[in-house]
């Protein structure tokens, strides 16, 4: 695993001023352009997972993002430590008797995916914790 790592962002308290805080390894950075209005908003975000679904000739699209998050000074106890954001989208799409079933074999091998995902997340949020 990584070492650890700390990262300085400017935050808004009545004027702008730096906060450094630990930062987990799977954390992307943090654009200064929108720094967090408050200690409150910080958030480390890594690299979201698109788990995308087709059916006959159409292109793929996504249905399943999976994207690692913390907010560690979170007024919610539960979202402080490391999770895993699950974002669902899907068009609207007719589909005939047969697409149907296609459609239920891909949910069940997305479920797959969604499994091995997830085993992926622990190692990778685990590892990140201190830096939380």
């Amino acid at each position: 695993m990584s070492a650890e790592r700390t990262v300085t962002v400017p935050i808004l308290v009545r004027s702008v001023r730096p906060l450094t805080v630990p930062e987990p390894s799977w954390c992307l950075g943090h654009p200064e352009a929108q720094p967090p209005e408050a200690q409150v908003d910080l958030t480390h975000e890594g690299s979201p997972v698109s788990l995308d679904l087709s059916l006959g000739d159409e292109e793929p699209q996504p249905f399943l993002t999976l994207t690692p998050v913390s907010h560690p000074y979170s007024t919610a106890e539960d979202r402080r430590g490391p999770f895993v954001f699950v974002s669902a989208e899907l068009d609207d799409m007719a589909c005939t008797p047969a697409e149907l079933l296609e459609l239920a074999d891909q949910l069940a091998e997305l479920s797959d995916q969604v499994r091995a995902w997830a085993r992926y997340f622990s190692t990778l949020l685990a590892d990140g914790e201190a830096g939380r």
